[in-house]
């Protein structure tokens, strides 16, 4: 989850430095209305697991705080790969409804591989600069990803049938939403270092990231 301890925090530089991140193991503790209120914009790399530390777990408190921020607070949201996981026995649905979608519990994927990404038609700040192409490096390609209604897809890729579990059709992997007055991003690519070390990769979430978070995208961003 982005915000953070400050005592663990970095900072991701770019041209002078763009973003400050902040990362937390601890939400328990950091997923606070006034912790929550030093941020524009939360990433979410998270799934809840029975082997997770105490403080690894989200109250009610917590969680009310983390809808508020967003719905109400206008917080960015970044929904990384399996955090669209996360609270589905039983579902959260309401944190459904906040991170857009994803994974939930009919997604699935067939064994990491090597595709070819490419963008829709849909005009959007964030795949405006984007590649209108790429080979990806070998990922997890999600399949049958829930969008929650009014979500625009700005990016799909293939699923090649004569592969395992191929679907034959484009599947979502890049889309954005609203929810409240907050602007939502979900990645569905990024399984692990490989698959995040892609140029391409790092930049759609780069633009995600600064789109979640001011609603627009720098023309420089690259």
């Amino acid at each position: 989850m982005g915000p953070v301890r400050r005592r663990r925090s970095r900072t991701y530089s770019r041209r002078g430095g763009r973003f400050k991140v902040d990362a937390t193991s601890a939400p328990s503790k950091d997923l606070t209305d006034e912790n929550l209120a030093k941020y524009d914009v939360l990433l979410l790399n998270y799934k809840e697991t029975p082997e997770g530390s105490e403080e690894s777990r989200w109250s009610d408190a917590n969680k009310a705080a983390f809808l508020k921020a967003v719905k109400e607070g206008g917080k960015g949201l970044v929904v990384h790969h399996f955090a669209s996981a996360a609270f589905t026995n039983p579902n959260w649905k309401e944190y459904e409804q906040a991170i857009a979608g994803g994974w939930r519990t009919q997604g699935y994927h067939g064994p990491k591989h090597e595709f070819p990404v490419k963008k829709t038609g849909v005009k959007h700040p964030v795949s405006d600069g984007a590649p209108v192409k790429f080979d990806h490096v070998s990922d997890e390609l999600y399949s049958a990803s829930l969008r929650t209604r009014g979500s625009l897809v700005l990016a799909t890729a293939y699923c090649d049938p004569t592969k395992p579990q191929g679907t034959g059709i484009d599947e979502a992997v890049i889309w954005v939403n609203q929810y409240g007055k907050g602007r939502v991003f979900n990645n569905v690519l990024g399984h692990d270092t490989v698959a995040m070390s892609d140029k391409n990769y790092q930049q759609w979430m780069r633009r995600g990231v600064e789109w979640a978070a001011t609603g627009q995208v720098d023309a420089s961003s690259k």
